[in-house]
C-alpha cells in the first residue's frame, strides 16, 4: 500500500478529484487557495470592469431613451407638438355662433376675424329605403335577394325567411363585390324600430356626373326607393374684409386659406316663403382669433422637457467618482444582503460618465444653437424676445424666461409669430454654388442659415437617429447597443460598449483557463508529494518494526 494516495477531494479544484494532505499532515486544498488569490483577483479586476462597462451602457441606454421621447415629441413630423412645422407657430382658436351648422379649425396662412358662413346643402351619397315592420330580431318573411351595383361592380346578397333583419344588415356589409372587396367599406346599412326602414347610404359623398356609376339598389321580393341623391355640399363663404363667394365641395370637411371647415347641417332659411337662396339664409359666424397661449404652452413644456434631459447629462458629466467604492465581486456580495449590495452599487456607479466625450459634444453643440445667430432672421435668441439661457453653473445649457412670467415672450409670439418662426425653424436649401463646396462647409452653411429648433433637429438625428428609429448607427446610439467585433481575441471593432464588452469576456475566459492550469498544476505538486510522504511513512512504520 506505499504508493497509495492517502486522501480525495472535490474541493476548489471543479470536477477533478483532489489530493488532501493526510499523509503530510498540511491543509492543501486551503494552501492552494491561498496560492492562487493572485490569479483569483485579476479575474475579479477584469469582472469589476467589465461590470462598470455594463453600468455605462445601461446610463448610456436610459439617456437615448430620453433623448429619443424629446426628439419624438417634438421633432417628429407626425407628433402634434412638433417644433419644426409651421403649425406650431400659428395656433389659433376659432368661436362659432352656431356649431350645430358649421365649426372649424384654423391652422396656418389663417387670416384672423369673422367668417361669415351660409350652408346651403350638404354633400350626401346616395340612399335607398324599403319598410320593413318588426325590430332587429324580427324574421324577413320571405325568401329572395337584392342587387347592389356601384361604379361598375355588382353583388347579389340573399335573404331567407328565418333571417332576422339584424342578420340581413350584417350580410349586406360583409359581402363581397365582383371585384372581391367588402360591400361594407363603401356603404353604411342600418335599421330604425323607430321609423321601420331599412337604409343603405354611400359612405362617398358628392355629386357624380355619371349616374350609372352611382349606388343603386333593386329587389323583386323588398321595395327600395332612392330617397337621396348624391350631392357636393354647397356652401357660401365671406372672409374677412372680403365678398360672399359660392363654395362647391364634395364633402362637409375641407380646408380653405388655413381654415378647415367641418358642415354639420344646413342653414334656416330667414323667410320660409321664399326660395331657399343664399340671400335668404341665415348666417352663421366664426371668429378666428391667434391663440398665443397654446403656442406658449406649446414651448413651456417644450423647455420644460429639455431642461430636465439637459440636466441629467449635465449631472452625469459632473459626478464624481469615489475610488473607495468599486463593482463587488462574487464573493464580497456572498456577505452582505439585498439592500447593502443595492446601496454600495448606487455610490459605485457614480462618475461612470464623468466627462464622456460623446455626451459633453452632444451638450456643446446643443448650446450653440441658441448663441449662433441665424442668417438672415428678423429675431434673435436673447431677452428682446424673452428667453435666455441660465446663467447657473449647475444648470448650464439650460433656456429660461428672461422674466418671471414669460410675459415678454407670449407677447412677441403674439405680435412678431412670423419672426419668432423664422429664428427657430427657418430652413435652407442648398444652392448649386453650395454643392461644390466640400461636405463639411456644406453643413456649416446648412447651420448657419437654419432656424434654431431646425439645427437642434439635426444634433439630436446625428446622436440617436431620426424620429422614431430605435435601431440606427447614429452617434449614441451605435456606440451604445452596437458590436462590430467578433474577432476570437477581441482586438477588433471600433470600440463600442457591446465591444468592449465583449473584450472583457475574451479576457475572462483567458485568465479563468490560465487560472485553472495553474491550479491543476499545483495539485499535481502536492499530489506528487502526498506519494512521497507516504512511501516516507511506510519505510519510517517498517523500519520500526523492525527494532521491536
Amino acid at each position: 500500500m506505499a504508493d497509495s494516495i492517502s486522501g480525495l477531494s472535490g474541493t476548489g479544484g471543479g470536477d477533478m478529484m483532489r489530493v488532501i494532505g493526510m499523509a503530510s499532515g498540511m491543509d492543501i486544498d486551503g494552501m492552494i487557495k491561498k496560492m492562487m488569490l493572485a490569479e483569483q483577483k485579476k479575474v475579479d479586476v477584469v469582472k469589476q470592469q467589465r461590470q462598470a462597462i455594463v453600468w455605462k451602457q445601461e446610463m448610456y441606454q436610459d439617456i437615448i431613451k430620453d433623448v429619443k421621447d424629446l426628439q419624438n415629441t417634438y421633432f417628429g413630423a407626425t407628433s402634434a407638438d412638433c417644433l419644426i412645422s409651421s403649425k406650431a407657430y400659428s395656433d389659433f382658436k376659432v368661436d362659432s355662433t352656431n356649431s350645430a351648422i358649421a365649426a372649424a379649425t384654423a391652422t396656418t396662412g389663417a387670416v384672423s376675424g369673422n367668417y361669415s358662413v351660409k350652408v346651403e346643402q350638404l354633400a350626401k351619397g346616395a340612399a335607398f329605403q324599403c319598410g320593413i315592420a318588426g325590430d332587429l330580431n324580427t324574421e324577413m318573411k320571405s325568401t329572395g335577394k337584392i342587387t347592389l351595383t356601384l361604379d361598375g361592380k355588382n353583388v347579389d346578397v340573399n335573404f331567407n325567411a328565418t333571417d332576422t333583419i339584424k342578420d340581413f344588415i350584417n350580410n349586406v356589409k360583409n359581402a363581397k363585390w365582383d371585384d372581391g372587396t367588402l360591400v361594407g367599406n363603401d356603404v353604411d346599412v342600418s335599421y330604425s324600430e323607430l321609423t321601420q326602414k331599412f337604409t343603405i347610404v354611400k359612405k362617398k359623398t358628392g355629386a357624380v356626373a355619371d349616374a350609372t356609376k352611382d349606388l343603386n339598389v333593386s329587389s323583386a321580393e323588398l321595395s327600395f326607393n332612392k330617397n337621396q341623391n348624391s350631392q357636393d355640399a354647397i356652401v357660401h363663404i365671406t372672409p374677412p374684409g372680403g365678398t360672399e363667394t359660392k363654395v362647391t365641395q364634395s364633402r362637409n370637411n375641407f380646408t380653405i386659406d388655413g381654415i378647415a371647415y367641418n358642415l354639420q347641417s344646413q342653414s334656416e332659411v330667414i323667410d320660409p316663403n321664399l326660395p331657399r337662396e343664399a340671400n335668404n339664409l341665415s348666417a352663421t359666424t366664426l371668429t378666428v382669433t391667434k391663440d398665443a397661449d397654446k403656442t406658449f404652452d406649446r414651448f413651456v413644456k417644450f423647455i420644460d422637457k429639455y431642461n430636465s434631459l439637459i440636466d441629467k447629462i449635465n449631472t452625469k458629466l459632473t459626478e464624481k467618482k469615489d475610488y473607495d467604492y468599486k463593482p463587488l465581486t462574487d464573493d464580497q456580495k456572498k456577505g452582505m444582503k439585498d439592500d447593502e449590495i443595492k446601496a454600495w452599487e448606487e455610490k459605485a456607479k457614480k462618475g461612470i460618465l464623468r466627462n464622456d466625450d460623446n455626451l459633453r459634444n452632444m451638450l456643446s453643440h446643443l448650446r450653440s444653437t441658441f448663441f449662433d445667430p441665424v442668417n438672415e432672421a428678423s429675431a434673435s435668441f436673447g431677452k428682446s424676445i424673452g428667453l435666455d439661457t441660465d446663467g447657473k453653473a449647475s444648470k448650464a445649457g439650460q433656456i429660461k424666461f428672461s422674466d418671471d412670467t414669460g410675459d415678454t415672450f407670449k407677447k412677441a409670439l403674439s405680435e412678431r409669430a412670423d419672426e419668432i418662426m423664422d429664428l427657430f425653424n427657418k430652413t435652407y436649401t442648398l444652392s448649386s454654388d453650395d454643392l461644390t463646396k466640400s461636405s463639411e462647409e456644406q453643413k456649416k452653411i446648412m447651420y448657419d442659415n437654419s432656424g434654431i429648433f431646425q439645427r437642434i433637429s439635426t444634433i439630436l438625428n446625428d446622436n440617436v437617429g431620426t424620429p422614431g428609429i430605435t435601431i440606427n448607427s447614429a452617434i449614441l446610439t451605435k456606440y451604445a447597443n452596437k458590436q462590430e467585433d467578433y474577432s476570437i481575441y477581441g482586438t477588433a471593432g471600433s470600440n463600442t460598449l457591446p465591444d468592449q464588452i465583449y473584450k472583457k469576456d475574451n479576457l475572462i475566459k483567458t485568465l479563468n483557463s490560465k487560472l485553472k492550469d495553474k491550479e491543476n498544476s499545483l495539485y499535481k505538486k502536492f499530489s506528487a508529494l502526498e506519494v512521497v510522504m507516504n512511501k516516507y511513512n511506510a519505510q519510517t512504520s517498517w523500519l520500526a518494526q523492525q527494532f521491536q
